[in-house]
């Protein structure tokens, strides 16, 4: 009875898991999508319009996806989520428009090179400096993991993808510092650059069993 229900929880925990990267995935492939829309809306004249509607529909369906799934999957940490994903779509749909802006909307071949490089600059410029703002606001020290093995000193831990600690799902050996047991729910300390993914290092308490 009890190994029916543990089977049932590791897929339920198995299901979530996927259905996370999915929601993450899809959102990364719309934010890009809306990039290169916005990008042939502003340089190319004959199909901007279109490709303006399309840039607005990709925007509109990551709103509906940062409002409807990411409360759902990161309910405690869903504002942050909403700030992060909001943040960069919004520039995604306004830096591409700043060169056209800047020559008075003079579209020609010249302006083609010129508005690639700027955007690309730009855009790149603003998620940096957002991303060093956001990790400011809202970054983490410590990530939310599970127990599966553990002694006096030692634990072996299971993480999911976490945001504001900037970790990767994964499995890790870490110091026992909250002498956590098999089963537990614990916060465990990241360790990393700022720029890359940090990986998990101790266990710093138990927030469950």
């Amino acid at each position: 009875m009890n190994e029916n229900k543990q089977e049932k929880k590791h897929d339920k925990t198995a299901g979530n898991t996927k259905r996370k990267k999915h929601i993450l995935l899809a959102l990364q492939i719309l934010i890009i999508a809306t990039i290169v829309a916005n990008t042939f809306a502003v340089i190319f004249p004959d199909i901007c319009i279109t490709a303006f509607l399309v840039t607005l529909a990709f925007f509109a369906i990551i709103a509906y996806i940062i409002r409807t799934k990411i409360s759902q999957i990161y309910p405690q940490d869903k504002h942050a989520y909403y700030v992060f994903f909001a943040g960069i779509a919004f520039l995604a749909v306004l830096m591409p428009q700043i060169p056209k802006l800047l020559v008075n909307g003079t579209v020609n071949l010249r302006f083609v090179y010129y508005n690639f490089l700027w955007s690309t600059f730009l855009l790149i410029g603003a998620i940096v400096l957002f991303y060093i703002g956001f990790f400011v606001f809202f970054g983490r020290n410590y990530t939310y993991a599970k127990v599966v093995l553990a002694d006096n000193e030692k634990a072996a831990v299971e993480t999911t993808f976490d945001l504001l600690a900037r970790s990767q799902e994964g499995s890790f050996v870490v110091e026992n510092s909250a002498k956590a047991k098999k089963g537990d729910k614990v916060k465990v300390r990241v360790r990393g650059s700022l720029f890359g993914t940090r990986k998990p290092t101790e266990t710093i308490e138990v927030t469950s069993e």
